[in-house]
C-alpha cells in the first residue's frame, strides 16, 4: 500500500483515481487504502465479481452486466473498445508491445447472449505461463475513468442533445 501511495504522489494521481484489483492478494491492498486518511475512495474491483450496472459506451443499449459475463469480462471489453472508439489511447511514447500484445491476446467468445473473456489461467497456459498483468492494470484503469467520469460524460452528452434539440448549437 505504501508503494501505491508514493506512486499516486509521484505522478499526482489523487487519491479518488485510484483503482485497486481486489482479487486474491490485493484484496488486502485495497482494504489498507481505504483504511488509511486520504484514502478512503480508493476503488477496489474483484475480477470475479458480477458485471456492473454501467454501460461499456454510452452508446450501448444495456448495462455490462446484461451483456458480459462477469467483471473480468467487462474490464477487457470495456479496454479493447475505449481504444477502438478511441476514448483512450496509449501514449506512442511508452513501450507497449507487451500491453498492446496482452490486450489483443486475450481471447473472447458469447456464451449465453454474455461476451467472455478467456480466463486468466487458460490465457496463462497459451503463453508460456506469462500473467496477463499490465493488460489488468490498464484495464482497472479504464474502469476507474468509466466510474469517476460516466456521470460527467452522461451530463455532456445529455446537455449537448438536448440543446441540439432546441435549436442551440451545442458549443
Amino acid at each position: 500500500a505504501d508503494s501505491i501511495k508514493a506512486m499516486c504522489t509521484a505522478f499526482r494521481v489523487p487519491a479518488d483515481g485510484i483503482c485497486v484489483d481486489r482479487t486474491g492478494n490485493g484484496a488486502g491492498v485495497h482494504d489498507i487504502l481505504k483504511a488509511t486518511r486520504g484514502y478512503e475512495r480508493t476503488n477496489g474491483v474483484n475480477f470475479f465479481q458480477a458485471a456492473s450496472k454501467m454501460k461499456i459506451l454510452d452508446e450501448d443499449e444495456g448495462p455490462a452486466e446484461e451483456t458480459c459475463h462477469r467483471m473480468d469480462s467487462e474490464l477487457a471489453i470495456s479496454a479493447r473498445e475505449w481504444i477502438l472508439y478511441k476514448y483512450a489511447w496509449i501514449n506512442p511514447d511508452y513501450s507497449h508491445n507487451e500491453l498492446a500484445a496482452q490486450l489483443s491476446g486475450r481471447k473472447t467468445y458469447t456464451d449465453r447472449k454474455k461476451r467472455r473473456v478467456e480466463s486468466k489461467k487458460d490465457y496463462k497456459a497459451r503463453n508460456q505461463d506469462h500473467s496477463p498483468n499490465k493488460s489488468d492494470a490498464f484495464c482497472l484503469c479504464i474502469h476507474q475513468a468509466r466510474v469517476k467520469f460516466a456521470p460527467l460524460i452522461q451530463s455532456v452528452i445529455t446537455t449537448a442533445g438536448v440543446r441540439a434539440a432546441v435549436g442551440h448549437d451545442s458549443k
